[in-house]
């Protein structure tokens, strides 16, 4: 379920600048927070003009490992390994404006909406290195 959000909201931002929020609809509850930030990242982007949509673009998600530390009747906690390339190419100056480089560790708050798991809320830490080429943290570059 975790890898299937991690692709959502990666397929999100490859959508960029059509703004699809409904590829999160199947794993993300809508009312939470990893939605909302997933949205913000996204609109904000938008915005810029920025996307992953130029030819060759190299962007890249994986998931590397996955663990269940707490498993409840509607609540789990799953931490995962990640490793996100994103290189964000801004339209307007016809260069990449931002890349994200990171191998992470997340955690996932999960709970229950109906007979299926949803992500409620995750927790990324902030950029430790990489090629940032504008001041941003992790994803969200702002």
């Amino acid at each position: 379920m975790v890898a299937e959000a991690n692709g959502a909201e990666f397929e999100l931002y490859q959508a960029l600048p059509d703004l699809r929020l409904d590829l999160l609809r199947p794993w993300f509850i809508e009312i939470g927070p990893a939605w909302r930030d997933a949205a913000t990242v996204a609109v904000r982007h938008q915005e810029r003009g920025w996307s992953l949509r130029n030819p060759y673009n190299p962007s890249t998600q994986r998931l590397i490992d996955v663990k269940v530390k707490r498993l409840a009747p509607e609540e789990a906690v799953v931490t995962t390994v990640e490793h996100w390339y994103l290189r964000w190419w801004d339209e307007a100056e016809r260069r990449y404006g931002y890349i994200y480089r990171e191998v992470n560790r997340q955690s996932y708050l999960l709970r229950r909406d109906g007979a299926d798991w949803k992500v409620y809320e995750s927790t990324r830490p902030p950029q430790r290195t990489g090629d940032s080429i504008t001041v941003g943290y992790g994803f969200y570059a702002f």
